[in-house]
């Protein structure tokens, strides 16, 4: 899936390099965004989203304590955000709901849950924000990354080694301190604040996706690798 992948299992199972064909995960070509049309500075709403399980280690309670600190900041007019978290119940979910639970009515208004959505809504659900967060510490790829970035939409991720590789590559966001809340607070704001350099990330990781993660690309990968033997 990705080269940090690809160095643990060389360096700790000593499989040969070559044997090794590093392809990645994929999108569809009809799921690329057509034209991207750039962010206005005077949208009345900034829509972040987060999408994958509701499990501990996908950190969704750091995202919605992020969140409610905007939005309880005096110093700064925050009253616009809005927060959409799409995915499957787990077992761990009742800690969510007890996070959630525990904001004032104000904050809580502002955040919406999205349970089992078939896939035909994910475009939808992309399309509608203006940046994605995956707070999580523990992911083999990060395939929301792609699909997002497909649809010309910047990410924020935390610094684990294959989501980093990721958004190092391709430009298309940002990435902060795992399990650090200032630290994802400052990232948010950098993006709240800067439509054009939403923009900006959008299209790094649109044009990245095009060249690395569309399913021909992948399969291209794969069979060219193959050849060689």
């Amino acid at each position: 899936m990705t080269q940090f992948e690809t160095n643990y299992f060389i360096n700790n199972f000593h499989i040969d390099p070559k044997k090794i064909i590093l392809a990645g995960n994929g999108v569809d070509s009809d799921f690329i965004i057509k034209k991207s049309t750039k962010l206005k500075s005077d949208k009345l709403t900034t829509d972040i989203l987060f999408i994958g399980s509701l499990s501990s280690h996908k950190r969704v309670n750091l995202l919605i304590n992020a969140f409610s600190s905007l939005l309880t900041n005096k110093l700064i007019n925050y009253s616009t955000i809005q927060l959409t978290i799409a995915g499957q119940k787990t077992l761990y979910y009742p800690k969510i709901q007890q996070t959630y639970e525990s904001l004032s009515p104000q904050i809580k208004k502002k955040i919406k849950f999205i349970f089992d959505f078939p896939q035909s809504k994910l475009t939808k659900l992309i399309n509608n924000c203006d940046f994605l967060v995956l707070p999580s510490i523990q992911e083999s790829f990060g395939l929301v990354l792609v699909e997002s970035w497909a649809r010309g939409k910047p990410v924020i991720v935390s610094n684990i080694p294959s989501l980093s590789e990721l958004v190092t590559k391709s430009k298309g966001g940002i990435i902060f301190k795992a399990d650090n809340l200032l630290d994802l607070i400052q990232k948010m704001k950098k993006l709240i604040n800067s439509p054009s350099l939403c923009f900006e990330y959008g299209q790094n990781g649109l044009k990245y996706v095009k060249t690395n993660y569309i399913w021909e690309k992948v399969n291209q990968k794969i069979c060219q690798k193959i050849k060689l033997y």
